[in-house]
């Protein structure tokens, strides 16, 4: 998650990544967040989230889904009315990253460091959101061409180094291949809805971090595969 405008002072994130048939990945991302509040526009911070971007498809092969996996596995720990859905008309995509230096409200820096590290194959997109909110996005991509999940957890080098805020992430993985993990993941049972996943010979595996090199997205290994000369689809089923 990139700060365009804003430095937060705490991130709580529960998150859902599952990879689906045809070379895509679903993703389920709820967050809360604090900030420094004479670092905001309005009360509010501007939030990037990076995702692969697939040149051949529109908007990079990014789509908002419907998607209730992750309040299944989490339906008693947060009260859903509370939950702000974001949807398309809440989101900006952007095609080239250079064009957001021209926007009044961010913090350059923290864009010419967003170019440095995400090239061509990675595409973002941008919304406003409020300190002391939970909110959750729901969108599915092509999977990364290196075949892996792709969980956006890397941070710019002025929050990490100066400013680094309390972090607390618990990530759920469908699919995913469990050998030569990032070291930082700590495994949790996550017994909830086993059997179901096994009807669909489906895995599940839950992992929790508070620390990790902040220079670095969350990457772990599938069996899938990026093509391009799938079908397109609609909202699928992971389960």
């Amino acid at each position: 998650m990139w700060f365009l405008k804003g430095r937060p002072t705490s991130l709580t994130v529960k998150a859902m990544v599952a990879s689906v048939v045809n070379g895509y990945q679903h993703t389920s991302y709820r967050f809360r967040l604090e900030a420094e509040k004479d670092t905001t526009k309005d009360g509010k911070v501007w939030i990037a989230i990076a995702f692969p971007w697939a040149p051949h498809k529109p908007n990079g092969g990014f789509k908002i889904i419907s998607n209730n996996f992750l309040t299944l596995l989490e339906e008693n720990s947060d009260n859903i009315e509370d939950i702000t859905q974001l949807c398309e008309d809440d989101i900006q995509i952007w095609i080239r990253l250079r064009s957001l230096k021209s926007e009044k409200d961010i913090e350059l820096v923290h864009v010419q460091e967003m170019i440095q590290w995400y090239l061509d194959d990675i595409g973002v997109l941008t919304f406003w959101a409020t300190p002391q909110h939970t909110y959750q996005i729901n969108y599915s991509h092509k999977i990364a061409s290196d075949s892996c999940l792709f969980l956006p957890t890397r941070l710019p080098i002025i929050i990490a180094s100066a400013h680094k805020p309390k972090m607390d992430y618990k990530v759920w993985v469908v699919d995913g291949v469990t050998v030569e993990l990032p070291k930082y993941l700590e495994r949790v049972e996550c017994l909830k809805l086993e059997n179901l996943l096994k009807e669909s010979q489906k895995t599940l595996d839950c992992f929790t971090f508070t620390d990790w090199d902040w220079d670095e997205d969350t990457r772990i290994h599938t069996e899938n595969w990026e093509s391009s000369d799938d079908e397109d689809f609609e909202d699928s089923e992971e389960s």
